[in-house]
This record gives C-alpha cells, sequence and structure tokens, in this order.
C-alpha cells in the first residue's frame, strides 16, 4: 500500500508472472479461474491470502469453494459481466 497516496497495488498477471511481482510489492490480487486451472493454491501463496478470485465455470467455482472458499473472496460471474436482471446475468459467492 502506497502509504502517502493510499493506494494499493494490484496484480492481475498470468501465473508465470505472480511470483516476481508479488515480490516487487504489489499488495494482492485478482485471479480469473485459478479454480478451473487449479492456481488459486499459488496465489493464495503468493499474496498471503489476500486474492479475489473470479470464476466463470461451475465446475472452477467448485474447486475454488472447495479448496480456498474459508480463505479467500471467491465468485462466480457470467463470462459477458452482465447487468442484474438480464438474462445471462449470474453472480454468487462462497
Amino acid at each position: 500500500m502506497d502509504e502517502d497516496w493510499g493506494e494499493a497495488l494490484l496484480d492481475t498477471s498470468t501465473a508465470d508472472k505472480r511470483s516476481r511481482l508479488a515480490k516487487a510489492g504489489f499488495d494482492f490480487a485478482v485471479a480469473e479461474e485459478c479454480g478451473q486451472y487449479e492456481e488459486c493454491g499459488d496465489f493464495a501463496k503468493a499474496y498471503a491470502n489476500r486474492v479475489f478470485v473470479i470464476e466463470y465455470e461451475a465446475a472452477g467455482y467448485s474447486r475454488a469453494c472447495s479448496a480456498w472458499g474459508a480463505k479467500l473472496a471467491i465468485v462466480q460471474r457470467d463470462l459477458d459481466v452482465s447487468a442484474a436482471g438480464s438474462g445471462g446475468y449470474r453472480y454468487r459467492s462462497c
């Protein structure tokens, strides 16, 4: 966290860059489909559980919730990130 500006540094990188960016001082990560690709543990370790997970497929969401739901913020959204009330809208959290 940049104390002078009150800003946090966010990592939205791919898995291969995660460790290097965490060491560079990024404060947290947004991990898309880490449950789907079984990478949530790597993100959790690199960012001391400061990870927001977004899953799009039911299998990835279930896997992430089962393994990491007590430690990470996990949601499932529709891929188009549709507005609430629209036909394709999906949002749930564990």
